[in-house]
């Protein structure tokens, strides 16, 4: 098993059981404050793997790109979960709402980014647009999540 395949396992199983967490309704933390699972390893692993190389095709690139969007992700719903653990029930459901808004933005801004037509570049084009975004986001949260009360 590649270093990939075991980060593609690792974060599908997170995923999986904090998607399936109904305990936010509780003071309860879910996640230890103390606990932030490393994905940044394999993200930096990633983005210096050796499709970095002149000699890549572009399936190996965009496979690349959707890898890190994948990551950045991931990241993103875990910084989104602990924020949503600060929060009171009103300001925990504006957060809710927000983050359904921009999900839809960063589909909708991935999407437009795309100026190729008919051929693989589309891909990349829209990974690219994809990862910044998520990128900015996760930045927002991070900001938020370490000035909360």
């Amino acid at each position: 098993m590649n270093v990939l395949s075991i980060g593609a396992f690792v974060l599908g199983g997170l995923i999986i059981v904090l998607a399936g967490c109904d305990h936010l309704q509780t003071s309860k933390p879910i996640i230890p404050e103390v606990w932030q699972p490393s994905l940044t390893s394999l993200q930096e692993f990633v983005a210096s793997s050796p499709v970095n190389q002149a000699t890549v095709n572009q399936r190996e690139l965009n496979d690349q790109s959707q890898y890190l969007a994948d990551i950045l992700d991931a990241q993103l719903f875990i910084v989104y979960v602990q924020l949503l653990q600060t929060l009171d029930e009103q300001n925990r459901e504006a957060l809710f709402e927000e983050q359904k808004r921009w999900l839809t933005d960063r589909e909708t801004g991935s999407k437009n980014a795309v100026v190729s037509t008919g051929g693989s570049l589309a891909t990349l084009e829209y990974n690219g647009a994809f990862i910044k975004m998520t990128q900015d986001r996760l930045a927002d949260l991070k900001g938020r999540f370490h000035n909360a009360p």
